[in-house]
């Protein structure tokens, strides 16, 4: 584990080395059941950004870009999920009623469509979450705070 998020640490120079990456990575390009695994393929446009990936993540000991995107879709699925059972129940309540698609039809339309986003955002990370295994839950929950932590970053 501490060796995926050493490597989440490492990728992040990759931003900093290949900016056209953070235009090609957007949230909406992303299958929130693989959040890594499907922003592999914007990878394809950077061919040097690909190879520079490969290095960091064999030199973190992983046999390939697919093996290290395999264990990122579970890792952070199973931080989604993580997230979710910690969330106090009003929490959860209005982030389940986000997800809910039958919102009010005279929002207005450009907030309409940013609803209909974040709705279909929320209902893929709630679906994602309950997918998470419960032992990848039980690997990634002593390393929570580390995960959250990569984001602030």
């Amino acid at each position: 584990m501490q060796s995926f998020i050493d490597s989440m640490h490492d990728t992040e120079k990759l931003r900093e080395e290949f900016p056209e990456l953070d235009t090609e990575m957007e949230p909406e390009n992303q299958d929130m059941s693989r959040p890594i695994s499907s922003s592999l393929s914007t990878l394809d446009d950077v061919p040097e950004a690909r190879d520079r990936l490969e290095e960091i993540v064999e030199d973190h000991g992983f046999d390939n870009i697919e093996q290290w995107a395999d264990v990122g879709d579970r890792v952070f699925i199973a931080t989604m999920a993580i997230s979710i059972q910690d969330m106090p129940p009003e929490q959860r309540k209005m982030v389940e009623s986000m997800a809910n698609p039958d919102i009010d039809p005279e929002a207005h339309e450009a907030t309409q469509r940013g609803m209909d986003e974040m709705a279909k955002n929320m209902r893929d990370m709630l679906a994602a979450a309950d997918q998470a295994s419960p032992e990848d839950i039980e690997t990634v929950r002593p390393y929570i705070d580390q995960f959250r932590a990569l984001g602030d970053e």
